[in-house]
């Protein structure tokens, strides 16, 4: 009966982990859409006033200019970089809980019930 319940629990821990990990991987997903979403948009911002100044002769304007397609060829190959830094780490830090929870899942489940009084306390103070 005993192992039963142990049996129960560890599996109980294991999918525990296993929402954890996918919670996690679908927060990712959702600030990566957002603040790529937020980027997109102001690098098409500024495309496109350097497509509206494209006809300007002014060697000072093309200077500019110049330097602004630089720039922005900067600003996207580093929040590609970026993004996939924090895909990787993301996956890391999913990986590493979930081998947590396999090899300690008694301690895993304190900590999922401690976690579960600590959000139920801040929810019932803010009621």
């Amino acid at each position: 009966m005993e192992s039963t319940n142990v049996a129960g629990i560890g599996s109980q821990g294991r999918n525990g982990a296993r929402k954890i990990k996918e919670d996690l991987a679908e927060r990712v997903r959702n600030v990566k859409d957002s603040a790529t979403g937020e980027f997109k948009s102001f690098i098409d911002d500024v495309e496109e006033i350097v497509s509206r100044v494209a006809d300007l002769n002014d060697p000072e304007v093309a200077r500019l200019r110049d330097r602004l397609r630089d720039s922005m060829s900067s600003v996207k190959e580093a929040l590609t970089d970026g993004a996939d830094r924090v895909r990787q780490r993301a996956r890391e830090v999913a990986g590493g809980t979930d081998d947590y929870v396999r090899e300690n899942p008694w301690q895993a489940l304190g900590i999922a019930a401690l976690v579960g009084v600590a959000i139920g306390f801040l929810a019932s103070r803010r009621s």
